[in-house]
């Protein structure tokens, strides 16, 4: 069997989708206006912190601030309206063809973003991924809890759970294509096979150069 896995945020979208379902929660929810400062405070942090453990510390105060106490029809409705003003214009269109081709190909694709499950779903349902790997939301009697079920679906944990996959499906990582642009995703390019890493700056290809990882650059079409 041969797999093809695709990330998405910065992959096979060119936009960072946690950004901006997050934007367009607090958009909706004049509840939640109150804590602007506090949020623009903490994307700036966002936005300047590499180290994936305090980012994802920092994930976390964004979800209990605009998702705890938010009704889970709330959200998975604004999802579904998120996804649908995505796909397929906003896409990576170099990445998209990829994963067209590989549909063709009959591979076996595979979504796995350390977004969130209640629009990453929505992406793979549409798209015709086989699978989808993400960060689960918790909601409790109806509504978000503000809290994550597990674990954040980026770095080694991301990694885990493709690994997992594979694992009880008898498929070795010499039968995978592996399509991201994050050096999160470090774990995943050393396994795979085939490496396509997409609009990648000098310090990622460095640091694939120098783990001697395969690869081929894959820039967005103009």
């Amino acid at each position: 069997k041969k797999v093809a896995i695709f990330d998405l945020d910065g992959t096979l979208d060119l936009r960072d989708n946690f950004k901006l379902f997050l934007f367009r929660i607090l958009i909706k929810s004049p509840q939640k206006w109150i804590y602007i400062p506090h949020l623009v405070f903490f994307f700036l942090k966002l936005y300047c912190i590499k180290d994936y453990k305090n980012r994802t510390n920092l994930k976390k105060i964004f979800l209990k601030i605009l998702l705890s106490n938010q009704s889970q029809n709330f959200i998975e409705n604004e999802a579904i309206n998120h996804v649908e003003r995505r796909i397929p214009k906003k896409f990576n269109s170099a990445v998209y063809e990829y994963f067209t081709l590989s549909k063709k190909l009959k591979k076996i694709t595979i979504l796995a973003s350390g977004s969130l499950d209640v629009y990453v779903k929505h992406f793979a349902e549409k798209l015709g991924f086989d699978l989808y790997i993400s960060t689960e939301l918790n909601f409790k009697k109806g509504k978000f809890t503000g809290e994550i079920k597990n674990s954040n679906c980026i770095g080694y944990k991301k990694y885990l759970k493709i690994n997992n996959y594979l694992k009880i499906n008898k498929i070795s990582w010499s039968d995978v294509t592996f399509f991201s642009n994050d050096l999160s995703d470090l774990h995943c390019f050393k396994r795979a096979k085939s490496n396509y890493v997409i609009n990648p700056s000098k310090s990622i290809l460095k640091t694939l150069d120098k783990k001697l990882i395969n690869y081929k650059v894959l820039n967005s079409k103009s």
